[in-house]
């Protein structure tokens, strides 16, 4: 059960992320989300990841799902308006730890399924899911190595 504060964090959070015009967002309602992953032909996936999908969806406060909207032109190579989409989700990934908040980006293997089931254009691709939630956090020491150990410097 979520405290208010976690609650408010959460509502702050959604008003602080600024997505960059190659990302549309949809905050997913669990149950529709489940229901459309529930169409998708069972040969296509197996019942165990289903399952823990479900359960990460009814484990989650919130689910933005993740599409790139691809320059219809193509004036940009289709890399750079990946990178471009990873970085907006690499920014909101930063904003939830910030905030104490837990975040993953998932990218099920039933992405494509998914695009059809919910009628993406044809320059519209699902990269997948953004998962967030509030958590009991602790922090853990970080033991890393030293930059010297990893770079070598010309």
């Amino acid at each position: 059960m979520q405290t208010k504060d976690q609650l408010t964090k959460l509502e702050n959070l959604n008003k602080q992320i600024r997505i960059s015009d190659v990302i549309s967002v949809l905050m997913a309602q669990s149950t529709n989300l489940i229901d459309i992953v529930n169409k998708i032909d069972e040969s296509k996936l197996s019942q165990i990841k289903l399952s823990k999908f479900i359960q990460k969806v009814n484990d989650s406060n919130a689910i933005i799902s993740i599409f790139l909207n691809r320059d219809e032109k193509e004036r940009l190579p289709e890399w750079e308006e990946i990178a471009a989409v990873s970085m907006s989700v690499q920014n909101m990934w930063l904003t939830c730890y910030a905030n104490n908040i837990g975040s993953y980006w998932s990218t099920p293997s039933f992405l494509k399924e998914y695009g059809e089931l919910i009628d993406l254009s044809v320059n519209q691709t699902s990269l997948g899911f953004f998962f967030m939630g509030v958590y009991d956090h602790k922090e853990s020491p970080k033991l890393r190595d030293d930059i010297t150990t990893k770079v070598e410097w010309i």
